[in-house]
C-alpha cells in the first residue's frame, strides 16, 4: 500500500481555499495536469460520482464535508488500484497563523500488470497541492 500526505501553509481566507477545493471536484483540469476527460455520472447532496480520464479511466465517489473541511475521493470499481485520495483544510490555532492545506492518498495496486506507476503519485499530488496554494493566495491578494 502506498500512503502519502503533504501539508502546506496557505495565506488565504478559509472560504477562498474551500471554494477552490470544491471547484476541483467538477473542474479537475484547472488544478491537476494530465486530465484528459471528465464525466459527472451522478450528483448527491454531499458530493458526486465522476469518471475521470488521467490518462486511464478513474471512477470516484467524491464526498464533500464542509463541517470537517474535507473532500474524500474514493475509488469505485477499481481496475488497477483501490483506495482513496483526500484534500483537507486545517484551521490555525490562532488568527495570526495561516491555514494548512493537506493532500493525501492511500492506494493499493490490484493489478500487477497495470500501466500505472504509483511511485509518481507523491510528486503529482505535491505539484497539485502547490498549484492550489498558489491559486488561493493569488485570489486572496486580488481581492
Amino acid at each position: 500500500m502506498l500512503s502519502f500526505s503533504a501539508t502546506v501553509s496557505v495565506h488565504a481566507p478559509l472560504e477562498v481555499v474551500w471554494e477552490l477545493l470544491v471547484d476541483k471536484v467538477e473542474h479537475p483540469d484547472r488544478y491537476v495536469s494530465g486530465v484528459q476527460g471528465l464525466e459527472i455520472l451522478e450528483k448527491y447532496p454531499d458530493g458526486v460520482l465522476r469518471q475521470l480520464t488521467h490518462p486511464m479511466p478513474i471512477k470516484e465517489r467524491i464526498s464533500i464535508n464542509r463541517d470537517r473541511l474535507e473532500i474524500i475521493f474514493k475509488l469505485v470499481d477499481p481496475i488497477h488500484f483501490s483506495g482513496y485520495f483526500f484534500n483537507r483544510i486545517h484551521q490555525p490555532e490562532s488568527i495570526d497563523q495561516p491555514l494548512k492545506l493537506e493532500y493525501g492518498l492511500e492506494v493499493e495496486p490490484t493489478d500487477s500488470t497495470a500501466p500505472f506507476d504509483e511511485s509518481k503519485l507523491p510528486n503529482a499530488f505535491f505539484a497539485t497541492l502547490m498549484h492550489t496554494k498558489e491559486l488561493a493566495e493569488q485570489k486572496a491578494k486580488a481581492g
